[in-house]
């Protein structure tokens, strides 16, 4: 189980309209180059800066939703003091309606509701040829949370990119790491199995990319402790994508090809189709879109919940070490 963990919030300096840190804090502790720590806001708060959500505060709401539209006729993304870590006084209710698909732009059954999930944009932080992300998130999926889909993942983290130049975008393909709830094409349960990581920029085969993994988020009632990484490249020889979960690695895959995830026998391998992440070295990863939809409409009426978000780009100053030497940002590196 995760532990609880109250943070602490440390000097952050506005630059371009984002959050950098500038200062180090007392005791060499971790500061991420940005967190969105919702934390500290009051019950209904906006979590998103929109004309039709006002009220958020930076450094507590994401950069953006789908739509536009951050809450909506009683389900979408906003602060809740109800659900919140031991210790902080709020958290962000991501909410969604029976038969919705969570998207008030898809013209589809999210059209009447708010936007289940946000957008992070990078900014002048995008993911160049050749660099490496981190990124982390406390999430807590309550008793009964319900993650059936038509397919066997469902959407959790994803990342677009553009020209790093003129940022248009070459291509509406994300590079995805998704919550597993079925194995290779068979249709998704109610349970968390593992995890994928998929591409839509190059698609690879399901059992290349969706793995039972006893690592998961599905132990619900508590709050989980994931974090995610990225070395992006057009060459697939270049890439690497990892996943841990509750600070232990769950999921990997390796110079673009070579897949290694965890079960309750071990260690599993895999030398899978090589594909790099960007589509060409003119590219970037420019945001992450956390959930924003629901692939075949939710079964019911349900809410998830976030208590911080980060990410960092600078390998030096990342804190933690897996078992295998691996950097990563661990859960007690941010409270």
């Amino acid at each position: 189980m995760a532990k609880n963990i109250q943070p602490k919030v440390w000097q952050l300096a506005d630059f371009n309209g984002r959050r950098y840190s500038t200062n180090t804090p007392p005791g060499g502790e971790f500061v991420p180059l940005y967190r969105i720590n919702f934390d500290g806001l009051s019950d209904g708060q906006s979590v998103v800066p929109t004309a039709n959500d006002p009220g958020s505060v930076e450094g507590k709401r994401f950069t953006s939703c789908l739509g536009d539209r951050g809450f909506y006729n009683g389900f979408g993304i906003q602060a809740t003091t109800a659900v919140k870590c031991t210790g902080k006084t709020s958290s962000c209710a991501l909410s969604i309606k029976q038969g919705s698909d969570g998207d008030p732009a898809g013209g589809s059954t999210g059209a009447n509701t708010g936007a289940f999930g946000g957008i992070v944009s990078l900014g002048e932080a995008q993911v160049l040829e050749g660099e490496e992300i981190w990124w982390a998130m406390r999430i807590m999926f309550p008793l009964g949370f319900d993650f059936t889909t038509p397919n066997p993942v469902l959407k959790y983290i994803r990342l677009g990119q553009w020209h790093k130049d003129t940022h248009v975008r070459s291509t509406t393909g994300k590079n995805e790491h998704m919550i597993v709830n079925g194995i290779a094409d068979s249709v998704g349960t109610s349970n968390v199995l593992g995890w994928g990581i998929l591409s839509e920029v190059f698609p690879r085969f399901a059992t290349e990319t969706v793995k039972s993994c006893d690592r998961n988020l599905g132990e619900r009632g508590v709050w989980h402790w994931v974090c995610g990484y990225i070395k992006a490249s057009a060459t697939a020889a270049n890439c690497i994508e990892r996943i841990w979960c509750d600070d232990l690695l769950a999921y990997e895959r390796t110079a673009g090809q070579f897949n290694k995830w965890h079960t309750s026998s071990g260690w599993q391998t895999q030398t899978a189709t090589d594909k790099p992440i960007l589509l060409d070295t003119d590219q970037a990863l420019d945001g992450f879109y956390i959930f924003t939809y629901w692939n075949g409409n939710s079964p019911q009426d349900q809410t998830c919940y976030i208590q911080d978000f980060v990410y960092h780009k600078e390998a030096s100053t990342i804190p933690n070490v897996d078992e295998f030497g691996n950097k990563f940002i661990g859960s007690g590196s941010i409270v």
